[in-house]
């Protein structure tokens, strides 16, 4: 019989919070669209999504606890570059939204 998989810490998390993501943003599209704003709402689906996520990835988590396996160095490396990654991304993004408002 063939030895049942282990993930590495985390997965059911990332599993979790790409459901609630995409539980989230149809949500803020409606809700945009019954705010009648339909930007605020695009925006505020994914932060919703994101919050459903984390409950649904938690409860992933502990309901797989006996098949996770702590990180590999390797691991641990990538992540922490994607995470140095997305904080760049995100503050160019900020600063790029910052600009265009202050230049209108």
């Amino acid at each position: 019989m063939r030895e049942q998989a282990k993930y590495p810490k985390g997965h059911w998390m990332g599993i979790g919070i790409c459901i609630g993501i995409g539980i989230g943003v149809p949500f803020g599209v409606i809700l945009g669209k019954v705010m009648d704003n339909i930007p605020l709402g695009i925006s505020m689906g994914p932060a919703i999504g994101v919050g459903i996520g984390c409950g649904i990835g938690a409860a992933l988590e502990a309901k797989n606890k006996d098949k996770t396996r702590p990180l590999t160095e390797a691991e641990k490396k990538t992540r922490k570059i994607a995470s140095i990654l997305g904080v760049i991304f995100l503050s160019a993004g900020v600063l790029f939204f910052a600009y265009t408002l202050l230049n209108r």
